[in-house]
């Protein structure tokens, strides 16, 4: 069982479960690479299991960025932005809240369209 934050408790079996879905989400959407973090920016797990980005930095820098989007909203007087984008030349980052604890990131290339992956 691992504890991630506050109220966020994964078990083996759902660690597993988390592992697999997000192997084929990677799969599917034409993802180089595929992370859960947490919002406070600690990397649940990754796909492929050896990827060879700076995960703990890529986790943090991503919940950073995404609180900044959401206090964006806020002063925008806007409930929430759900996702962030950010186009480079070789790769783009897509990230999607998907609880009040839990960040998908993905990172994919040009040969990928956004659409696939969102």
């Amino acid at each position: 069982m691992v504890a991630l934050g506050k109220g966020l408790i994964i078990g083996a079996e759902q660690m597993q479960v988390l592992e697999a879905v997000l192997a084929k989400l990677r799969r599917v959407s034409g993802s180089r690479f595929a992370a859960l973090i947490t919002t406070s920016g600690q990397p649940i797990t990754v796909s492929p299991s050896d990827a060879e980005s700076d995960t703990l930095s890529l986790a943090a820098l991503a919940a950073s960025s995404f609180a900044a989007t959401r206090q964006l909203a806020t002063l925008l007087s806007e409930r929430q932005f759900s996702l962030l984008f950010h186009e480079g030349q070789e790769a783009n980052l897509h990230v999607v809240q998907v609880n009040e604890h839990v960040l998908l990131l993905l990172t994919f290339g040009h040969d990928t369209q956004v659409g696939r992956v969102r």
